[in-house]
């Protein structure tokens, strides 16, 4: 389940991102009000998840600082530890954009990245080992209930705070300020400790006073996709968070059926065991959460499509191939058929997934080339929404990706299948402000939205479909 979604990355080529320069020691807290503002924000859930219990105040604490020349400038990032509602510490990257004011602002989930700048003994441990002995997977030692010699490993990487700045650009190009939050898996918590992480981030976010409380986005994927998914399930009353989630599993009772009792079953005797390994530290991450989100001790309550469903307040989409052999495509579509009002954009296919053949995979959508569609559709989702009204607006594509993707849905619209959802998320790029990178294009091009839409449709509908007619064309299938 590693992130798949640096991709975004690229569209900081727009800006020439480059390398980035040594962090530097913590101001004082204090002298940073922009940054670390905290106030008194001791908001209660307050909404269909609250806990009935008050969250002690938010402390913020600045353990240094990142400058990265973009070519606008260099920006400083601010390392962040954060208190959790729990007791533990959360840690975040953030930089304030100040194109708008107030800004709106996207939480970056960050499930697997390894950094060593939290003066966590923890954090230090697992990055001094990867330096010094490379592998693909460590033992999971932090990880609960972990038994030696039984346990399965996990896999670690350190991330570069020039990595992580870049991988922020394309939001920063917006004027959104972005915040990186780390789940640190590899540190161990449970599935309600990230949960508990997640919030403090977003409490952080609510307690700056320059950040529209109305234009707050997050976005993950696989494991980021619950980090997304419940962050804005169990977000602050006072935020209004959009939401895009990859593939994120959703009800975790209903995953434990998955992993422990439908995947062997479906999975090749030979593959079963490999499988089912590969599960193991996500499984004991699972159990040690239960019971730690209200209800009794060892209940899945807190952990329910229903309680995701009553937490979600602003625009969410899902996006999920039906050959995903990671999560199931039900965890999404349990959820749309729960919750109406959230968006979902699937990728679906005549057959089932040959178990025979698979590997442990979120399905062809990943794979298309350059980078994804679904890539493109979750960031444009984000984009529509927190991006004020006649600001410039980038969507970024693979020509190619989209191309594969909307023939499969030009396939379905011809079965008598509706398209809505897909020409929903289309309809929303097109504005007299909005432009369209495509970066499978040697040069890269940008041209406006309209164009580029038109041009591409027609290219997969087989029919001429001018710029004009192109908001008149997607209409017509909602």
């Amino acid at each position: 389940m590693r992130n798949l979604f640096y991709m975004t990355w690229m569209i900081g080529w727009i800006l020439g991102a480059c390398d980035g320069s040594p962090s530097r020691p913590a101001p004082d807290a204090g002298d940073d009000a922009d940054a670390v503002d905290a106030a008194d924000a001791t908001d209660d859930l307050n909404n269909a998840n609250n806990l009935n219990n008050v969250d002690p105040p938010l402390t913020v604490e600045v353990l240094g600082e990142y400058v990265h020349p973009f070519n606008e400038g260099p920006r400083t990032f601010r390392l962040l530890k954060l208190s959790r509602r729990d007791g533990g510490s959360a840690y975040a990257m953030w930089t304030r954009v100040d194109t708008f004011s107030p800004s709106p602002a996207v939480l970056l989930a960050q499930p697997y990245d390894g950094i060593d700048w939290t003066q966590d003994p923890v954090d230090t441990r697992w990055a001094d080992r990867s330096r010094q002995e490379p592998a693909s997977s460590y033992p999971d030692e932090d990880g609960p209930d972990y038994i030696a010699g039984v346990s399965a490993n996990i896999a670690y990487s350190l991330s570069t705070l020039s990595a992580l700045a870049e991988s922020s650009n394309y939001y920063i190009i917006h004027g959104i300020s972005p915040l990186l939050v780390f789940g640190r898996f590899y540190a161990g918590d449970d599935i309600a400790g990230t949960v508990n992480v997640l919030h403090a981030g977003l409490r952080f976010l609510e307690a700056q006073v320059d950040v529209d409380p109305q234009r707050v986005g997050i976005i993950g994927g696989s494991w980021g996709g619950f980090m997304s998914i419940y962050g804005a399930a169990y977000a602050p009353a006072s935020l209004r968070v959009t939401c895009a989630a990859y593939f994120p599993p959703v009800d975790f009772g209903d995953m434990i059926d998955y992993v422990t009792v439908q995947m062997p079953q479906l999975a090749p005797e030979a593959n079963a065991g490999v499988f089912s390994a590969f599960f193991e530290p996500y499984v004991r991450r699972i159990f040690a959460g239960r019971g730690k989100l209200g209800g009794s001790a060892g209940s899945w309550d807190g952990f329910s499509t229903a309680d995701v469903c009553a937490g979600l307040r602003g625009d969410t989409l899902v996006l999920h191939d039906d050959w995903d052999t990671l999560v199931p495509f039900s965890q999404s579509t349990d959820l749309v058929a729960a919750c109406p009002g959230v968006d979902a954009l699937t990728w679906t296919h005549d057959t089932p997934v040959d178990w025979e053949t698979t590997s442990l995979t979120h399905g062809p959508m990943s794979a298309e080339p350059v980078f994804p569609s679904m890539t493109s559709l979750a960031t444009g989702y984000l984009i529509s929404r927190l991006v004020p009204v006649g600001a410039t607006r980038w969507y970024a594509w693979s020509r190619p990706a989209m191309t594969a993707y909307l023939a499969r849905i030009r396939e379905l619209e011809g079965r008598g299948e509706s398209i809505s959802p897909v020409a929903a998320r289309l309809l929303e790029w097109l504005s007299p402000t909005s432009y369209v990178a495509d970066f499978a294009a040697d040069p890269l091009t940008i041209i406006p939205a309209d164009e580029a839409l038109a041009d591409l449709l027609s290219e997969v509908w087989e029919e001429t479909i001018l710029p004009a007619d192109v908001a008149t064309w997607l209409t017509l299938r909602l």
